[in-house]
């Protein structure tokens, strides 16, 4: 008769499966824990262990590494961790086989039954293999006989489980071809045994260490050459994946970024505008203008004026004398680029001041060139004003501009001599600005000519101005390029890097570290960088915390399911009626623990929700603790402790808190000191205050909290009870929630065991505490609910 050993935390599990493997003809022994069973398994071996992973104070995959250190025994996982991971981890430690949660009683006999039908096949001596067998198989230093299933590696013997040769000898057989997983598992394992495909991977990585083959060696076993794999149909063409549309990177150049783009051109526009204000130079014009007007008319009047007491005869016929008003007109300073002419009453020019201009002019003669000579090339600085002259000249408002003010010399001397001067600037056909000023000749009352005066150098005091600013105009485009260029790169390139960051997160969630840390910069992109750093790990903290969550739950849900099952299936065989009876009880059992385990769960993922949703109120602590345990004692029918206040404040104390989640908090920790308490014993709950903290202890008289756990009691799902504990009657949340609440509130939440004076523990306490509110008055009304 074999021996099993059965090592899970579920009371109810090892109640079920080892009264059906009792009556499959097994000899079982239960254990709660992993360090009992490995003092068991080292002190009286049995033929077979059958191990949960998740259980306190050691789980199943540490138990199987210190058992494989000493003892090649036959282990299978029973476990509610069904990842693809997970059994690969397991069978990489040595175990024989893998059985998930929940599972059918039938399977497991099975799978028990299996694995001890190869353990018997293996030679406990492991002796080394004849050399004179013929069915012996000899490939370089390996040798396996199937006859002992015995392998030897260099001349050393090598301990395989019986999985493991069947998988070297289907490899050894024909060297040089391919083993497709499929056929690996049909030479290793019995057609009505179901194991996944990963398993073999788990298989041939714990034989290359066993053998530990060199990089050369391990070569010529698993390298291939031909392919043996049986034939498969043709796999039809996997469906074209749709591209995603969503670009997450900017895949543009940094030139072409919409934000480098707003930078240059929100420099540049008021830089162009400052230079098309200072290249037109309407004002400087302008007043130029106006002063050239009165300068000219001042001239002309000072020349009509000399000429109306000169040259203009005597008395009542008194006519315009021309040589005598050339004579005055030779006798006028006129500046250089000035000009003067004198017309008769019919507006016929008769004097002109670059006529009676006597000057010469000596200048030196190019010298002859005999043969063409090419151009002396022009500096770029003539080339840029040449060009910026003629942009300026072409614009079409001053084309229109020009149109407008074309000056008509006739019509002009037609209204001076009719006793209206002419002032002004003018446009010539050569397009050249001519400011010109126009006054009639008179004696007495009598208009005899016309003097005009103009000048045609205000477009070359304009042109010499815009060069003059040239290099203003240079120096300023260079600092708006600069200026550009820093904000680029102060701005544009580190949020570039950010957004190249956040594609990684996107991409690849473990790199959520690669966001670049700005706070150097002490900025608002250095803040922008802290923030997504912040958010980002806060995001995948969260997001590990749901998926642990979620597969903790799935553990917590699958040990009452397996149980169930198990109790189902061991019902149909049960031979008496007390079997039957406690197999009942522990059906019922586990239809209570999923109602509160799913209850639990739903509370506990709904405390974020809560928290965000409720407003948080000015409450009395002592009028909550005392509301609170009158609640349990008028609510108390039959057996059970006492819940007893012991709060005695001298003030009323306030704290800011949500009300729900704390009187959550209130009703969590009594709940489960009263599960720690005997019948006639008592909880007691006390609230204490200080100048700036409210605390709360909650007392029992219990077992106590196991040395080592003070801190892991408030992780999800804790299984570890203390001895004589009721097993089942808690879901392992409820300390869990109370700290997530806690936390919520800025407070802390700790556990302690009360001791008394011989250091015998005496019970356990949970101390909460909380800021006092110490402004703002007493509670306000509470809102009625709808």
């Amino acid at each position: 008769m074999a021996t099993i050993f059965l090592v899970d935390d579920d009371e109810n599990i090892l109640t079920s499966v080892s009264m059906y493997l009792e009556g499959e003809g097994y000899e079982v022994r239960k254990f709660h824990d992993g360090v009992k069973a490995l003092e068991a398994l080292k002190a009286s071996p049995p033929d077979l262990a059958v191990f949960d992973v998740k259980m306190p104070r050691m789980d199943g995959i540490e138990l199987l590494r210190r058992l494989r250190q000493t003892s090649n025994l036959p282990v299978i996982f029973l476990t509610s961790k069904g990842d693809e991971l997970d059994e690969a981890i397991g069978f990489s430690m040595g175990a024989d086989d893998y059985i998930t949660k929940p599972f059918s009683q039938r399977l497991l006999g099975e799978r028990i039954k299996a694995v001890l039908r190869r353990a018997k096949l293996t030679s406990t001596a492991m002796p080394v293999p004849e050399e004179g067998d013929d069915k012996v198989i000899r490939r370089g230093q390996l040798v396996l006989d199937p006859n002992r299933h015995a392998c030897s590696w260099n001349d050393q013997p090598v301990r395989l489980t019986v999985t493991e040769f069947l998988i070297l000898e289907a490899l050894a057989k024909r060297p040089g071809y391919v083993k497709s997983r499929d056929q690996l598992m049909d030479a290793a394992y019995d057609d009505q045994i179901y194991v996944d495909d990963r398993t073999i991977d788990s298989h041939i990585k714990r034989l290359r260490k066993k053998l530990t083959l060199s990089k050369r060696s391990m070569a010529s076993v698993t390298n291939t050459r031909k392919a043996e794999a049986a034939p498969t149909p043709p796999a039809s063409p996997a469906p074209k994946r749709r591209r995603n549309r969503r670009r997450f990177a900017p895949r543009r150049s940094i030139l072409l970024s919409r934000l480098t783009q707003l930078i240059l051109l929100s420099n540049l526009v008021g830089l162009l505008i400052l230079v098309a204000g200072a290249l037109t130079m309407s004002r400087f014009e302008d007043g130029l203008i106006q002063a050239k007007v009165d300068n000219l008319r001042s001239l002309a009047a000072t020349i009509t004026t000399v000429m109306g007491e000169q040259a203009t005869g005597i008395g009542a016929q008194s006519e315009l004398d021309v040589e005598s008003a050339k004579i005055v007109l030779r006798g006028v300073n006129v500046p250089e680029g000035w000009r003067v002419r004198l017309h008769d009453s019919g507006g016929r020019v008769v004097a002109d001041t670059q006529s009676l201009d006597e000057t010469i002019t000596v200048s030196e003669l190019e010298p002859i060139r005999t043969e063409e000579e090419p151009p002396e090339p022009v500096a770029l600085r003539e080339r840029a004003s040449v060009w910026l002259q003629e942009t300026l000249h072409d614009l079409p408002w001053r084309q229109r501009d020009r149109d407008a003010n074309r000056r008509d010399l006739r019509a002009d001397i037609r209204t001076v001599l009719g006793g209206e001067p002419v002032t002004g600037a003018r446009y010539d056909d050569n397009d050249e600005l001519v400011v010109t000023a126009s006054l009639p000749v008179t004696r007495v009352s009598r208009v005899l000519g016309a003097v005009t005066v103009e000048s045609n150098d205000v477009g070359n005091i304009v042109a010499a101005e815009r060069q003059a600013l040239a290099p203003i105009i240079g120096l300023a485009l260079l600092a708006t390029l600069l200026s550009s260029l820093a904000l680029i790169l102060f701005i544009t390139l580190p949020m570039r890097r950010l957004a190249k960051a956040a594609e990684q997160v996107a991409r690849n969630p473990q790199k959520f570290d690669s966001i670049p840390n700005l706070s150097r910069r002490r900025d608002e992109i250095g803040d922008l960088s802290l923030v997504m750093r912040d958010m980002t790990r806060g995001l995948y903290n969260r997001v590990d915390d749901i998926a642990n969550f979620a597969a903790d739950v799935a553990h917590e849900i699958k040990n009452p399911l397996t149980s169930l099952r198990s109790a189902s299936d061991t019902l149909r065989v049960a031979k008496t009626d007390e079997q039957r009876e406690q197999l009942i009880d522990i059906i019922q059992q586990d239809v209570s623990r999923m109602n509160r385990l799913i209850t639990d769960i739903s509370h506990a993922s709904k405390v974020d929700a809560n928290l965000a949703r409720d407003t948080a109120q000015t409450l009395d602590v002592g009028e909550v603790v005392s509301n609170i345990v009158t609640f349990y004692q008028q609510t108390k029918s039959g057996p059970g402790a006492t819940v007893v206040d012991r709060t005695m404040l001298d003030e009323p104390v306030f704290i800011r808190a949500f009300e729900t989640p704390f009187a959550q908090v209130l009703r969590n920790l009594l709940d489960n000191a009263l599960t720690f308490s005997d019948d006639e014993g008592e909880v007691r709950i006390e609230a204490s205050a200080t100048s700036r903290r409210v605390i709360i202890t909650v007392d029992d008289d219990g077992p106590g909290i196991p040395d080592g756990n003070l801190e892991t009691v408030f992780d999800r799902f804790y299984t570890q009870r203390p001895e004589g504990a009721k097993f089942g009657s808690h879901s392992g949340l409820g300390l869990a929630i109370c700290r997530q609440i806690i936390t919520a509130h800025k407070g802390t939440i700790h556990a302690e065991n009360r001791t008394g004076p011989d250091g015998a523990v005496e019970g356990a306490r949970f101390v909460v505490e909380l800021p006092r509110q110490t402004t703002g008055g007493g509670p306000s009304a509470p809102k009625r609910r709808r």
